[in-house]
């Protein structure tokens, strides 16, 4: 449980990743590491069947592993051929490195899943991460916006994203904060409201409290973890609205009212443990997008508006945790 990456070798360009979603970064390594992530969702043509994943058990993973139309087993040959269309000339030393990292981003994202047999690997896309990759397909939206779209599609969905999200909102990279708050609350109910704060995505808290104990909240000299990775990610997301919170906060609200606000009653979440949830007002998506010039990933909004249901049933099937057995 938990996922950890070595320092060596990848610090400076998770470090670079902070650029990515500025002018600066559309060269040298955020760049290359970004072109990866979507050159990767974009080679997947399998998706994970839902039925599988509802209760995420030692059978469904074998039944997943053995359905060629659910999942695609990586090998070496398909490890070379995405490295040629992405152009690294370094197969060893370039692209392996950040093709590690670029799986991490997309699994956080809550576009695809990794499943292991012995030495084997298996990869496959989830319902949302088959809206986004068809998505990214048809619009031909210009490198930054791919990348917006890939974390704002993953943020009203129970994702490890979302998750993280909330923490860095309340803590920013403060890995203690994040380990404190999931060690007091992951199981825990709100007294007023008997939900539990972390509903649906208790595999996912799990893993981050993991990684948080491997990697002593940060502290340690030689790894990082997938939560890491993840909190580069949204502090580069957060230069586009120039690095102020509150800003990117209206729009993930605005997401949160239009896409997640309709099924409460079938997706219950708690939001006191999230001060980014706090009452208060929530712009009109069609207000925030403009407001931040995201309007072009609208159509997307719209298509994962459909698909809710389906995409949050299998997500929560796959990280949450059964009421009983």
């Amino acid at each position: 449980m938990g996922f950890i990456i070595e320092k060596r070798g990848n610090e400076e360009v998770l470090s670079a990743l902070e650029g990515a979603f500025t002018t600066a970064g559309r060269r040298g390594r955020a760049f290359k590491l970004s072109k990866t992530a979507i050159a990767l969702l974009r080679s997947l043509e399998k998706t994970l069947p839902g039925e599988y994943t509802v209760l995420f058990s030692i059978d469904a993973i074998e039944k997943i592993i053995s359905d060629k139309a659910a999942v695609l087993e990586v090998t070496n040959e398909y490890l070379r051929d995405l490295a040629k269309k992405v152009g690294y000339r370094k197969y060893q030393k370039y692209f392996l490195p950040n093709y590690s990292i670029a799986l991490h981003i997309l699994r956080g994202l809550g576009l695809l899943e990794v499943f292991s047999k012995g030495d084997a690997k298996f990869i496959g896309l989830t319902k949302l991460g088959k809206v986004v990759k068809d998505h990214l397909e048809s619009a031909r939206l210009p490198y930054v916006k791919e990348l917006s779209a890939m974390v704002l599609a993953s943020l009203p969905f129970s994702t490890k994203m979302r998750v993280v999200y909330g923490l860095y909102y309340m803590y920013g990279p403060d890995y203690a904060g994040f380990y404190a708050t999931l060690r007091d609350k992951l199981f825990a109910r709100d007294p007023s409201t008997k939900l539990r704060y972390y509903d649906g995505v208790e595999r996912l808290c799990l893993e981050i409290l993991y990684e948080m104990v491997l990697t002593k909240a940060g502290g340690s000299e030689v790894y990082l973890s997938e939560t890491y990775v993840l909190t580069k990610l949204l502090e580069g997301f957060l230069k586009l609205f120039s690095g102020d919170k509150s800003k990117m906060n209206e729009l993930f609200r605005a997401l949160n009212k239009y896409l997640r606000f309709p099924h409460h009653n079938r997706f219950p979440y708690e939001s006191a443990a999230w001060e980014a949830l706090v009452p208060g007002s929530y712009l009109d998506l069609d207000e925030a997008l403009e407001r931040y010039k995201l309007s072009s990933i609208r159509p997307l909004m719209e298509r994962l508006h459909e698909e809710f249901a389906s995409i949050e049933h299998q997500l929560r099937g796959l990280y949450g945790l059964p009421l009983s057995y």
